[in-house]
């Protein structure tokens, strides 16, 4: 295929800089240029279907993790920070792990616990 293209100064300078200092004519640097876009341009179209392939892939032995996130959060946030007894109290102490779970994230952030 034959190519007529239009370039503005600083491209039409690039492109003689690479012809330059690769010792190649416009048109081989060119189709390399156009091959290494082609192979980024491919290559972001891919990664949202790479992604997808790992959905489901989890091995937590659970069927209904989407259905029941809430209840196995909370229940890892118990485990991770058990109530403990003393002087010092946090926000997480002092109001329980069960009341804290159940306010939205940002209402925890904006009280300082998240």
């Amino acid at each position: 295929m034959r190519v007529n293209a239009r370039l503005d100064e600083a491209t039409q300078q690039q492109l003689q800089y690479l012809i330059e200092a690769t010792g190649q004519n416009a048109s081989l640097v060119l189709r390399e240029s156009v091959a290494q876009y082609y192979v980024q341009v491919k290559r972001q179209q891919r990664a949202p279907s790479r992604f997808l392939a790992l959905a489901g892939t989890g091995r937590s032995g659970l069927g209904d993790v989407s259905t029941n996130v809430k209840q196995y959060v909370a229940e890892a946030l118990a485990q991770k920070y058990p109530q403990r007894t003393g002087s010092q109290k946090t926000g997480a102490q002092h109001s329980g792990v069960q009341a804290v779970v159940a306010r939205p994230v940002a209402k925890q952030r904006k009280a300082g616990i998240a």
